[in-house]
């Protein structure tokens, strides 16, 4: 696995990670009792990572006992919901108006870290075969020199939820 950087001087190197990479846990409200409720797949998503997306999946929640499981492989992304179930995404926050949202603590760092740094680079694709990279196709909005202490403060305030989440839990 190639490693991010994030140095004190600022720079994010992209190391090529897309939205895939974060779905083997999505963090969710649960549509019983609206506390956390967590999204995994039914089987090991390494036997074999190209499969992600799908996998068949099961959401439960510690708080309630709710489970629920796909019959079949569905997936609806690009709002703030699981991908799967179509349930809220716990970690949520609004920054100018608009919603910033990450699957899991995973999710959230990555973001940090890349919407914080005054540098970033590229994947290396000398071949363009690859699809683009989460880097790529995040909102220029999110990006923007301009609403960097914004969206690095919306940010701090999800990584905050999601670190408080894992300690409960």
């Amino acid at each position: 696995m190639v490693e991010r950087i994030m140095n004190g001087g600022g720079r994010f190197q992209d190391d090529g990670r897309t939205l895939a990479d974060f779905v083997d846990e999505v963090v969710v409200v649960c549509p019983r009792c609206s506390d956390r409720a967590l999204v995994r797949p039914l089987e090991d998503p390494a036997a074999d990572p190209r499969s992600r997306w799908s996998l068949l999946r099961r959401v439960t929640c510690g708080h309630c006992g709710y489970v629920r499981e796909q019959t079949k492989p569905t997936m609806s992304i690009g709002a703030p919901h699981d991908p799967y179930f179509s349930l809220p995404l716990w970690l949520t926050v609004d920054a100018d108006g608009r919603t910033v949202w990450a699957f899991n603590a995973e999710h959230v760092d990555y973001l940090l870290q890349c919407v914080s740094a005054t540098l970033r680079v590229r994947a290396p694709d000398p071949d363009r075969h690859r699809p683009q990279t989460l880097m790529e196709r995040l909102p220029s909005w999110m990006l923007a020199a301009s609403s960097r202490d914004r969206m690095t403060k919306a940010l701090r305030a999800l990584a905050t939820r999601a670190a408080h989440d894992q300690t409960v839990n």
